[in-house]
């Protein structure tokens, strides 16, 4: 399994709107409803390629590719230091195989080589497929918190694992 960075074409774009709109997908995320083209692909464009420095990225095993990865700033006043968030969505094909967890370490390592101090994970309750590959990437459970989404109130596990390079 390889980590690539993602690139601002249509391509990658759709293949990760396809990912995301997958109905099993859907319900993992805050925002549950179908993504649109023309807005997906502004998003995409835009937001997801804000950080430079932590480009998203594609896992890809035996050639293809089985997750989308990004990450960016997190504001949590509790923990010094800077912080990152991770997000991964693997392909619907490639869920249930045991590959989350070994692609979170990854992307993971690769965030922390920049500098940055913690990264946390947001897992809704419900995902425990989610909660479990965290936890078996090296997080371990920070807090529980209510985000407020479109469609009402949402139990979120955060998860952190702390950069502990230099450190005995």
């Amino acid at each position: 399994m390889n980590i690539v960075e993602a690139k601002i074409i249509e391509e990658d774009a759709k293949i990760v709107m396809e990912w995301r709109n997958d109905s099993e997908t859907r319900k993992m995320f805050y925002n549950q409803e179908l993504k649109t083209w023309n807005f997906f692909w502004k998003e995409y464009s835009d937001d997801y390629f804000k950080e430079i420095s932590l480009t998203p990225c594609f896992a890809y095993h035996e050639g293809e590719k089985i997750a989308f990865l990004r990450s960016s700033k997190y504001n949590i006043p509790q923990l010094p230091g800077k912080s990152f968030d991770i997000d991964i969505n693997v392909s619907p094909d490639m869920r249930g195989k045991g590959i989350g967890a070994s692609v979170i370490e990854v992307f993971c390592n690769k965030i922390l080589s920049f500098g940055v101090d913690n990264v946390i994970a947001e897992v809704k309750k419900i995902n425990l497929a989610s909660a479990r590959a965290f936890e078996k990437a090296g997080f371990v459970l920070f807090d529980e918190i209510i985000k407020s989404t479109k469609s009402g109130p949402c139990e979120i596990y955060r998860f952190i694992k702390k950069n502990v390079v230099g450190t005995k």
